[in-house]
């Protein structure tokens, strides 16, 4: 699944240098989730802890590490201002505060399991070195330093088959294309016991042609295989609570309901729910990325989905993360 994104994955793309990727600047916000945060105490204090921790990891990372980290921010905080609607002219605070506590979770998280002895998990960067200025082709990733575990090694082992996938030996031909982008970086990260989960943001050849989407990688961390979400969810449940939020959307409604009657709604979405690359675990549940729904100027759908919500559609006997 794709969708079409800005391509705003380098740093020199986001104008900002890695030290700057945390920043809070209030002197001249020009974002509307910006804005919100400088005008509002509690929201600001909540980004300043977020400031706080990655400011803090950052600092005990391994130098080679630190730019690979800082992009993986700099994608959290460009995400963030287009992830909350617009409510009368003003971002939706409520939404803004569960992103930013949601992405403060995940740095927590990371605080100690980053940069540090073998089964650790480092941040990697990759990009291929090109005459021309307008070729992109990179990748931002973590994988683990001295895997431990059989989950570990196949973790590695599929992060790095997503690389390789980039053509960073293929040779651009500059009267064929002035601008070429292939790029990958991590978005999200999730480790527990049970499941070892990382979310890259990929964009695919070529200029104002290209396409984006987001690929998931899900690893059963308690059985050493990739996810295979049949075996822990009933997927008709979950096809059936995404169609309700979907309905209730500001993309939904009545024309959705037509075009989406719910038992055939839960049929497709169930096909789609089998592919284990669209669910993107966090520390307090799983989004799961849908097509453009509604036409391509609706944009991808997303459903959000809460581990309390989701446990009412886990097969018997399964335990959710973590």
């Amino acid at each position: 699944m794709r969708h079409r994104l800005l391509s705003i994955l380098l740093l020199a793309c986001l104008g900002l240098a890695p030290s700057q990727a945390g920043a809070l600047d209030c002197q001249s916000p020009a974002r509307t989730d910006l804005r919100a945060i400088c005008r509002d105490p509690a929201l600001k204090a909540a980004d300043e802890r977020r400031i706080a921790l990655y400011d803090r990891i950052r600092a005990g990372l391994p130098v080679a590490d630190k730019p690979a980290f800082a992009a993986y921010e700099n994608g959290w905080l460009v995400a963030r201002s287009g992830r909350c609607p617009m409510r009368e002219g003003e971002i939706d605070k409520r939404c803004l505060r569960e992103a930013i506590d949601e992405h403060a979770a995940e740095l927590a998280a990371l605080d100690g399991l980053v940069g540090g002895p073998a089964g650790r998990l480092r941040f990697r960067s990759r990009k291929k070195a090109d005459v021309n200025p307008n070729v992109d082709i990179h990748a931002t990733y973590v994988e683990f330093e001295g895997p431990q575990t059989a989950a570990e090694r196949l973790f590695n082992e599929q992060v790095l088959k997503l690389v390789n996938r980039l053509p960073f030996a293929q040779s651009i031909d500059p009267r064929t294309t002035n601008t070429w982008q292939d790029t990958i970086d991590v978005r999200t990260i999730y480790s527990s016991p049970r499941l070892i989960a990382v979310k890259f943001a990929e964009w695919v050849c070529c200029g104002a042609y290209g396409s984006g989407g987001f690929y998931a990688l899900n690893i059963d961390a308690a059985n050493g295989t990739v996810l295979v979400p049949e075996r822990w969810f009933h997927l008709d449940e979950v096809a059936a609570a995404c169609w309700y939020q979907f309905v209730d959307g500001d993309k939904g409604g009545e024309p959705f309901r037509r075009l989406y009657p719910l038992r055939e709604a839960i049929e497709r979405f169930g096909e789609n729910l089998r592919r284990p690359s669209i669910w993107s675990f966090s520390q307090r549940g799983v989004e799961l990325q849908f097509s453009s729904l509604m036409g391509y100027a609706s944009g991808p759908y997303t459903c959000r989905l809460g581990y309390a919500e989701l446990a009412r559609s886990t097969v018997a006997g399964f335990q959710l993360p973590p």
